[in-house]
């Protein structure tokens, strides 16, 4: 997706450090000729959210994973033969964790 940031009114806009403490508003557009491949156009639209102005990348990133559809039916596959199976994270310095996948909806 690529990202646009919403532009205020000028009369709306913030100076100073105040620039810092309200939400920006981001719009994500799918990338067309990715959309077409897996999905009829109107499945899949931009999305609009609002993120705090020093979001880090890896959260915009995390997010936009949790909130879009999968649209490529080899990873809507993928992920539902993952249900039942064993798996490891490591999050930062942490030791591995396990885990079962229950569901995925």
């Amino acid at each position: 997706f690529p990202i646009h940031i919403v532009p205020k009114l000028e009369a709306q806009s913030a100076s100073g450090l105040q620039c810092l403490l309200e939400p920006l508003t981001i719009e994500l557009e799918p990338i067309q000729d990715q959309v077409l491949k897996f999905a009829r156009p109107a499945q899949v639209s931009s999305i609009r959210i609002k993120v705090e102005p020093l979001v880090r990348v890896a959260a915009l990133d995390a997010l936009v994973r949790m909130t879009t559809p999968i649209v490529d039916p080899a990873l809507l596959e993928w992920c539902i033969r993952m249900v039942g199976r064993s798996v490891e994270w490591q999050l930062h310095e942490q030791p591995p964790q396990r885990g079962k996948v229950i569901r995925f909806t």
